[in-house]
């Protein structure tokens, strides 16, 4: 494998150089609101956060593996955005980028496949767990005594906030979603088990889904999969908005990062329950449909592949039906929504041309 030099690189007759990242493991996809909330430690990168259109790399930001870079051999900038699937292994004459050296992939074209390294350990910081410990062990001491009180949960609020913001980075996400104890009493907090102020269980419900959303660390990791059921049978009969958003926050972060609750969810038939709660809050709705076209989108999925199963294919007309009766209701009452429920329609319709059918 031939090393090169940007600079003094003479094969490039384009401005851009493309790249893949070593690895090829692909992250997965960041809602636009969540472009600007990571925040690194001290001690730790600040992590390059990818989407499906190109991103400048800002100087200093490290890039994770599997992505799809371009580099301007004039400026020396980057651009990175997630693989496609589609275009993975099609760059023949592009870099590919191994352990931070450059290497020109004509010349490496006849060399042996490389294959998926083993997943290796992560490490998280000691200091990672004992905050995880020290919010635990204020929980348990707050639900022992009186959680009522002003001052308690005044407290209680404002230390699930600041933990709300610090859990979007991903080792401490991982690390939430190993502690099996702390996520326990985060779902007791936030499905109400206890007379917790409301406040406390909207933090406690989007701590959960924040620490899952987007998480690459929790992909194939062992998490209790009893937390799908739990917040389905509380989303069924929760009237509150903000509540309701916050679970279902936390139900699209997990089902959508972790395999296990992808499919603990599906055999629960939490998509047709959902059906059940659409039409009472527009404010909940929006973030049902981002749900079940995710969910049924192929290029979210872990396969990669379009839904095929009797009941998915039931599942994807009824919601198609659901979706094109609301945008006729939403046309007579003139309003914007139509707009964002036939983007829905025309995603499904176009993954499922058979299933999804509207004039």
């Amino acid at each position: 494998m031939l090393l090169i030099k940007l600079l003094t690189a003479s094969i490039f007759s384009l401005k851009y150089a493309t790249a893949f990242y070593a690895n090829g493991h692909k992250l997965g996809v960041i809602d636009k609101f969540q472009l600007d909330t990571y925040n690194s430690t001290t001690d730790e990168l600040d992590v390059f956060q990818a989407t499906n259109e190109f991103r400048l790399v800002k100087e200093g930001q490290h890039i994770p593996p599997g992505l799809h870079v371009k580099i301007d051999m004039q400026t020396g900038q980057r651009w990175a955005k997630l693989v496609d699937t589609n275009e993975q292994g099609n760059y023949h004459n592009e870099l590919v980028i191994k352990d931070d050296d450059i290497i020109e992939h004509n010349e490496a074209r006849e060399a042996p496949k490389l294959t998926q390294p083993e997943k290796e350990e992560i490490y998280v910081p000691s200091d990672y767990r004992i905050a995880v410990e020290e919010l635990n062990s204020f929980i348990k001491e707050v639900a022992d005594g009186d959680v009522s009180k002003s001052d308690v949960s005044e407290k209680l609020s404002e230390k699930l906030e600041e933990f709300e913001d610090w859990v979007h980075d991903i080792k401490a996400g991982y690390t939430v979603s190993q502690n099996r104890e702390f996520l326990g009493h985060l779902l007791d907090l936030s499905t109400l088990t206890k007379s917790w102020p409301k406040e406390s269980s909207v933090l406690a419900a989007r701590i959960i889904g924040s620490a899952f959303q987007n998480n690459p660390y929790v992909h194939d990791s062992d998490v209790d999969a009893s937390i799908i059921p739990r917040f389905l049978e509380q989303l069924e009969s929760e009237s509150d908005q903000r509540l309701a958003s916050a679970y279902i926050y936390a139900i699209s972060s997990l089902v959508r990062a972790n395999t296990a609750l992808h499919k603990e969810f599906q055999e629960l038939q939490g998509i047709s329950l959902l059906r059940s709660i659409f039409g009472k809050n527009w404010a909940v709705d929006r973030k049902i449909i981002n749900l079940v076209v995710d969910f049924f989108d192929p290029s979210k999925t872990y396969s990669g592949e379009a839904v095929l199963s009797p009941r998915d294919k039931d599942d994807v007309r009824s919601w198609c039906a659901e979706l094109n009766n609301r945008r006729s209701e939403e046309d007579l009452a003139r309003s914007t929504k139509p707009e964002f429920i036939l983007e829905a329609l025309e995603n499904l319709k176009t993954n499922y041309p058979h299933e999804c059918t509207f004039d």
